[in-house]
């Protein structure tokens, strides 16, 4: 399971946001319920189900939202320490912490990105998902020139040939960088919130600046802000003061090595 706002707690409340109105657990687990029933046709329970009965399962409604609730086990790839919930009794959740992708074949650092990690300060490192990443040279372009303009300069692991080719000359742009050990050298994150970044950068110890694109990365954001580890803001133009906001205060750092060293065990 890699949505952790999907996952219910002991009372049945809607996680996927604040400000959603919560009540009983008996009424919670109902409207839960309610939601299924809704989503279930408009979110594929037709050839879900029809996959199921070829495979002897019984149907169930909304697949998408609680099928993984009738699994016989469902890791979340997520830990306990960034996602404190407690699920309803009965539900097979093993938390199993954060799964960390080392990159092709364990890559190391590009010669060329560690010649410009070495040629100053630690940077910010800015990055976004891969849904968001097409033709998104001129938004990496606006936040570097941001970020330069309050003072830090950045590292851009652009995701894209594309991309890379809109930020010709210009010195930090690189197309690919395994993040741990490009991590283990910035002094903050720029992200989208999705998962495997956030957990990357938080396993890191780095303080994260979230600009989203969709749901579940708007929630990462927030739950970062919960922890007190980074700033949510929603468009581009905000990134810069959110990272002068982070770098100004080391609480933000501090948290975050906390939060590492918290989660420095999970497998």
């Amino acid at each position: 399971q890699l949505f952790p706002m999907m996952v219910p707690d002991a009372r049945w409340t809607f996680p996927v946001g604040d400000g959603l109105p919560t009540f009983r657990p008996r009424l919670n687990k109902a409207l839960w319920d309610l939601y299924s029933l809704i989503a279930g046709p408009a979110l594929y329970d037709r050839p879900l189900n029809a996959l199921r009965r070829s495979l002897n399962q019984p149907p169930l409604r909304g697949n998408t939202l609680s099928a993984w609730m009738h699994a016989d086990r469902t890791v979340m790839l997520v830990s306990r320490h960034y996602h404190a919930v407690e699920p309803p009794a009965g539900l097979p959740v093993t938390w199993g912490g954060f799964s960390h992708w080392a990159g092709p074949g364990r890559a190391p650092l590009d010669p060329e990105v560690e010649a410009y990690l070495d040629a100053g300060d630690p940077p910010v490192l800015v990055t976004v998902a891969t849904s968001a990443a097409t033709n998104a040279g001129s938004r990496f372009a606006a936040m570097a020139d941001g970020l330069e303009a309050r003072g830090p300069r950045s590292l851009l692991l652009v995701g894209s040939r594309g991309n890379l080719a809109a930020l010709a000359g210009r010195k930090g742009a690189f197309e690919f960088a395994p993040l741990a050990p490009a991590l283990a050298r910035c002094q903050a994150a720029v992200i989208s919130g999705s998962l495997g970044t956030v957990g990357a950068a938080l396993a890191a110890g780095v303080p994260v600046v979230v600009v989203p694109q969709i749901f579940d990365q708007v929630w990462n954001g927030e739950r970062a802000e919960k922890l007190g580890v980074g700033v949510l803001v929603r468009r581009t133009e905000e990134v810069p003061a959110a990272v002068a906001r982070v770098l100004a205060d080391p609480g933000y750092a501090e948290r975050a090595r906390e939060l590492a060293r918290k989660m420095a065990g999970e497998d």
